[in-house]
């Protein structure tokens, strides 16, 4: 899951993002779905 920006700013771009889908919470906007082991670290 992340926030808004950091979608915006990291997930939007990238070329392993599976797919993206809008969640309803107070901190984080999306749930995010990505083949890239490195976002999974952070």
């Amino acid at each position: 899951m992340v926030t808004r920006r950091a979608y915006e700013k990291y997930c939007s771009k990238c070329k392993m993002l599976f797919k993206a889908e809008e969640i309803e919470s107070p901190m984080f906007r999306y749930r995010v779905f990505c083949k890239a082991e490195y976002c999974l670290e952070k």
